[in-house]
């Protein structure tokens, strides 16, 4: 005896939002740059993005050049990235503690 069974979902309609933030995307997704956090919970002028990407984008929008710092020490190693402009600062880090040990953790803690 073969039964079979056939499960359906049933696709909800979007919301108007996901329908105004799915048209965003679409029509300019390759021109949006995403941040880190909301600007509105930001006090000072710096604003981070999350992505080199999205850093290259506002950089080329604005015609400004990308800046960096490389802090490399024994134990710890970040690259950070700024564009500026008038007003505002452009941030994006990134950084690596994989080589941190728990014993180096402890002296640098001290």
């Amino acid at each position: 005896m073969l039964v079979v069974v056939f499960a359906f979902k049933i696709k909800e309609e979007p919301t108007e939002y996901e329908k105004m933030k799915s048209k965003i995307f679409n029509d300019y997704g390759d021109r949006l740059a995403e941040l880190e956090g909301s600007v509105y919970n930001t006090l000072s002028n710096m604003i981070t993005v999350v992505k080199i990407e999205d850093l290259i984008k506002i950089s080329d929008e604005i015609r400004q050049p990308v800046f960096y710092h490389l802090a490399e020490t024994e134990n710890e190693k970040e690259a950070e990235f700024f564009v500026f402009d008038e007003s505002r600062i452009y941030h994006l880090v990134y950084f690596d503690k994989s080589e941190m040990t728990f014993e180096t953790f402890l002296n640098e803690a001290v």
